[in-house]
């Protein structure tokens, strides 16, 4: 990944090691924060496994698209026993699963196991990375990490994510419509 300690301390103009904890640790902090805010996975691919709702519909949809073939299994009852659905039963492209029929209307009925993540990280998800511990470095003493106001009633709090000028781009390609 290039989303790595060398290229950040390059980004920032660090040149010692002092700081190579610290840094670390705030690396790993942005980065859970924009897995977690977008519900993807961007570090190196992982095995993933989601339990499905059958839709009585066409379509079954998992959170990205997985990097290697998975595997769709079914099952009649809540703790029965999984058997896996041919592939000849469904086509997969990208995150949607499309069904030869359609897919039994259940709970957690289907159990859909893959690999997710990224070989190379995304270009705008490595740069919004670098501006958010870049923004988070550069203020480490002076900003106590959170605006917030209060107007009579009505307050709010904004994290650091939206104080990067690519978040919204980064947004409106990533955040998904929940299906």
């Amino acid at each position: 990944m290039a989303y790595e300690l060398t290229s950040v301390k390059r980004w920032l103009g660090i040149t010692v090691n002092t700081f190579d904890a610290d840094l670390t640790a705030l690396m790993a902090r942005a980065l859970y924060a924009v897995q977690k805010e977008l519900d993807w996975w961007f570090d190196a691919p992982r095995a993933a496994s989601e339990v499905l709702d059958g839709t009585g519909n066409r379509a079954l949809w998992i959170r990205q698209p997985p990097t290697d073939t998975p595997v769709v299994s079914t099952r009649s009852t809540v703790g029965g026993t999984w058997e896996v659905v041919a592939a000849t039963e469904y086509e997969q492209d990208q995150r949607g699963f499309f069904s030869v029929g359609i897919w039994t209307r259940g709970v957690r009925n289907y159990r859909i196991t893959y690999s997710e993540g990224f070989a190379v990280m995304p270009g705008d998800i490595e740069q919004l990375l670098l501006d958010i511990v870049s923004t988070k470095w550069k203020s480490r003493e002076t900003d106590p990490g959170m605006k917030s106001e209060r107007i009579g009633d009505y307050s709010y709090v904004r994290g650091d994510l939206e104080d990067s000028s690519h978040w919204a781009l980064v947004l409106s390609r990533w955040r998904r419509g929940r299906i």
